[in-house]
């Protein structure tokens, strides 16, 4: 997921995502689904929520 999101987002929007597991102290490969979307819904960067989104999905369905 990680590959796909760094060739189309930025340093600045990677680094955004990268924060949010700190805002809490905990890492974002300990949160659920639904708090790690919520996270990225409030960075309000449609950007990052699309290419997110699309990564999710590729490897749920092991695109």
């Amino acid at each position: 997921m990680a590959d796909r999101m760094a060739h189309k987002l930025s340093i600045t929007q990677l680094r955004r995502i990268a924060a949010l597991g700190s805002l809490r102290n905990q890492p974002l490969d300990k949160l659920s689904q639904e708090e790690f979307l919520h996270r990225i819904r409030a960075l309000r960067d449609h950007e990052i929520l699309a290419v997110t989104l699309n990564a999710a999905a590729g490897c749920a369905f092991g695109f």
